[in-house]
Parts: C-alpha cells; structure tokens; sequence
C-alpha cells in the first residue's frame, strides 16, 4: 500500500512539474530557439570563395577562366566567373550579395516609369526612372525580376512601398523584403504571416532551394539564361545569373543546377526569377555609368514587367 501511494504521489508531482505555466513557457522557450536555428539555415560565406566553394560543393566547372570579385558599393559585391563547364561548354556567372544590414542599403521593386501600372521597359529605362523619382537615393545594381504575360502583367505578385499592386498567386512563389528590411522567400503557406509587413515583393515561378535542400525534382531541364535570388539569412541575399544561347560564350544551365549554384554557396531558400531574354543584370561603375555586365541572349536588353532595384542613400 505505501509503495503504491508513492508511485501514485510520484506521478501526481511529475504530472504537475509539466503542467506548470513556467514550465509550459520554458518549453516555448526552447521550441522558438530550435525555429531560431532552422530560420537562419543559410551561410554568409565571403563572396571571394564563391567560386572555390561550386567547385567544391558540385560537380559543375571543370576549368575556371576567371574569376573577379569586386564592391560597387559598401554593402554590394559582385563576383563574375567565366569557365568551362563540366559537359565542357562554356559559362558565364553572375553573382550580386545584397546587406540589408547596412543601413544605406535598401531593395526596390520598379516597374516602368516607376508607376504602379502594367506595361514594358528595360531594366536600364527602369534605373533611369527611379533614380529621376529620388534625390537622397540611386540605384546602384539591378536585374530583371517576375515572369509576365503579352500584356505586361506579372504572374506574381508586386508590392511597391508598402502598397499593393498585384496579390499574391495561388501555386506561386516571391521574393519580399519587409518594413523591417529583412528578406524573406515564401509561398501560399506563409504568404498570411508576412502580408501585413512586406513593404516591396515580386513574385517568381520555381522553388529552387528550400531550407538548404533542392527542390526541383520534375522541373525543366532546358539549358537556358537563368535569373535566380537566394536568401542567405534575413539580412542577406544573392542575385544569380547565368547567360546562355550564346555560341563560344555561354550556353545556359539548367534549372536544377542554378539550383545547385545557389545552395553550393550558402543560400537557405532560393527562387528562380525570369530569364531567356528577359536575363538583365546592370550595375553603376566606377565613373557613374550603367554596365550591363551580362549579355542578354537577344543582343539587345528586353523590355520586361518589373524589376529588383538595390539602392544606396546618397
């Protein structure tokens, strides 16, 4: 009898130690670390071992040709690598990381003449456009951003300063950065939780990494120009683009291994932006210009929806 009024009172004061409030909010506690952790997955890796680290990390390149890393602005740097790829064509690759820590530095959405309406204009037009809307900020690097229709209506969402252009789409996926200035890439699953904080987003039509896994199985495997965006953390993110259709110069990649690209330097989550012509990546130099690093495969810059703009206070 005593033996069981032990196990019974045992079992009464171990029922009530997980019961209690403390120990309920303790547990919360330690269940907000472990999404802590997962949320910033990714890996800030330095911009200079880009290179080192897909050569690493994937079979892709077979001989570097080169390989530069330079900053156009605090906050910005830009790694272009030219090689010859493992199926011994060769490729061109472009790589922006954006920090959004740096607090002169901030990501816009454009569309043309930097209204909220649909309609066409080159990225370089856009530039033009946007730097003529601010004088205490430029635009210091940009790509091209969401797929769109004949109209010149993206398929994904857009939000301008807070103001929404064009809802979120069922079965798609954007890129957003919050009146916080984190980034975030999300879906019709968390689109909820963040709608009431994005500030700028545009969408994109293929998930390409998420918490540092692939997630292409049953894509295309058409070797293309790429425009892809990775999220290294909330403050952190790289523009990826890759030329093709060009003959001795760069054939194209494929979605799955623009995916490979991404996760191979660090990247948490990572969407693939449009690209074919539409592939634009322009960045001020050092004398004030606009270069367009890349060569779009249509000789000429296309005309597009929209755009990311990274903008530096002047």
């Amino acid at each position: 009898m005593k033996y069981q009024y032990r196990l019974y009172l045992f079992v009464f004061l171990l029922f009530t130690a997980f019961t209690q409030p403390g120990c309920s909010k303790k547990a919360e506690t330690e269940k907000a670390k472990v999404e802590e952790v997962i949320v910033e997955k990714g890996v800030d890796h330095p911009s200079t071992e880009y290179v080192s680290l897909i050569q690493k990390n994937t079979d892709l390149i077979k001989t570097v040709n080169t390989n530069v890393t330079s900053t156009p602005s605090a906050g910005i740097e830009e790694t272009d690598i030219t090689c010859i790829s493992a199926g011994n064509v060769p490729m061109a690759i472009f790589l922006l990381k954006v920090d959004l820590s740096d607090p002169n530095i901030s990501m816009e959405a454009c569309m043309p003449n930097d209204k909220n309406a649909y309609g066409f204009q080159t990225v370089r037009s856009m530039i033009t456009a946007k730097n003529a809307s601010y004088t205490n900020r430029e635009v210091i690097a940009a790509t091209n951003g969401d797929y769109f229709n004949e109209l010149g209506v993206p398929l994904g969402m857009v939000y301008r300063n807070g103001v929404l252009t064009r809802n979120h789409q069922d079965k798609y996926y954007f890129l957003s950065i919050l009146k916080d200035n984190t980034c975030v890439i999300g879906d019709n699953k968390n689109y909820i939780s963040y709608v009431t904080r994005i500030k700028e987003g545009l969408g994109a039509r293929y998930l390409l990494v998420k918490d540092a896994e692939l997630t292409t199985a049953g894509l295309d495997e058409n070797v293309e120009p790429r425009t892809a965006v990775g999220v290294i953390n909330s403050k952190k993110l790289v523009f990826l683009i890759v030329d093709g259709r060009r003959t001795g110069y760069s054939a194209g990649i494929t979605l799955a291994d623009e995916a490979k690209i991404l996760k191979a330097i660090g990247v948490r989550d990572a969407v693939n932006l449009d690209g074919g012509g539409s592939s634009t990546f322009i960045v001020k130099n050092s004398v004030g210009g606009y270069e367009t690093r890349n060569r779009p495969s249509g000789d000429v810059e296309r005309a597009v929806a929209n755009s990311w703009m990274i903008m530096r206070k002047k």
